[in-house]
């Protein structure tokens, strides 16, 4: 069985649905699904029966049965900081000029995720609150503030979301921050003007999400049919945002250095409707669940003036954003 459920951002209602098909590629009127990496096939699980959120669990409990326990451990703080370390030598020596490096948090326990997609929905109200289960994919739940792609007739756009810092910082932006920032900002606007799309780009501005805020630009553009739109979602993804850049370099970077697979982690997620309009999002802020525990991934673009406890602070910030969904799901049971 493959399940999905979303509300997109500012909305109160929860859509939840369920398919015995998965199919490849985007299709209209279907939840979309694509892991991180180059060359991911997109899948789409038709819209073919919708369900009320509180049927998740029950239809997971029975998923659960099916599927196969993917052993896992944390992170260490010392494996962080020598990923980190070999990160930043490695920008200096000129591989690539940013990298996103990612660390994952094992929980014991098991979670109801019709109760963690509600908290989700009322503390983040500006997040595109997601969940999807798939045999091929896992088990996935998250808040996401960043789009990656959204279409509403001919008019799109996509948003460079980089740079972190605690909500309600006082002072400037760092100098590695708005660097981190325009390269995403870059990356983006040239993907437009390569695809052919003439794009407008927005100043940056400061964009909260949660317990910490971001630098945040809007480019946008017009295309001429769907298919236009298809192909530069699959140029975009992954952006320098959840990878680096050049993206290519380091991606293989991410791929050699990382002691776990990302899936979900740093791809996409989102809807298409029936008339060919379609939200996108990238899949953060998120978790994988399994029957017995749950894995966190929270990452932070990597610099050549970075530092590693820095950078480790800023993942247990990110972390917050599910941790405080779950601990209120058990303070409430």
């Amino acid at each position: 069985m493959n399940i999905y459920a979303y509300r997109l951002p500012h909305e109160n209602r929860i859509v939840a649905g369920c398919s015995d098909f998965l199919v490849e590629g985007m299709v209209k009127n279907s939840f979309l699904i694509s892991p991180f990496g180059r060359d991911q096939r997109v899948m789409s699980i038709p819209v073919d029966k919708e369900i009320i959120p509180e049927e998740i669990d029950l239809l997971m409990a029975e998923e659960y049965k099916r599927s196969e326990t993917k052993e896992e451990r944390s992170t260490t703080r010392s494996e962080h900081k020598e990923m980190v370390e070999r990160t930043i030598a490695s920008i200096r020596n000129g591989k690539f000029d940013k990298c996103v490096m990612a660390r994952i948090i094992v929980e014991e326990g098991r979670v109801k995720i019709s109760q963690l997609l509600k908290r989700l929905s009322d503390d983040h109200p500006g997040a595109f609150i997601f969940m999807y289960h798939t045999a091929e994919h896992g088990t996935w739940v998250g808040a996401s503030p960043e789009v990656l792609l959204l279409k509403r007739g001919n008019e799109i756009r996509s948003m460079a979301l980089a740079g972190t810092r605690a909500a309600g910082s006082e002072e400037e932006w760092s100098d590695k921050n708005v660097a981190e920032q325009r390269i995403v900002a870059d990356y983006i606007t040239r993907q437009f003007t390569e695809s052919g799309i003439e794009p407008t780009v927005s100043a940056a501005t400061t964009h909260r999400a949660g317990n910490v805020e971001h630098l945040m630009t809007e480019i946008r553009g017009k295309v001429s049919d769907l298919s236009e739109a298809e192909r530069l979602a699959e140029r975009l993804s992954p952006t320098p945002a959840l990878a680096g850049y050049p993206v290519d370099a380091a991606i293989e970077h991410i791929e050699q250095t990382e002691p776990f697979d990302r899936g979900g982690y740093g791809g996409y997620c989102g809807v298409i409707d029936l008339y060919g309009n379609i939200s996108l999002y990238v899949n953060l802020r998120s978790l994988r669940i399994e029957k017995e525990h749950y894995t966190l991934y929270v990452g932070g673009g990597i610099m050549p003036d970075s530092d590693p406890d820095d950078e480790w602070q800023e993942t247990e910030m990110k972390s917050l954003t599910i941790r405080d969904a779950l601990t209120k799901r058990e303070e409430s049971n």
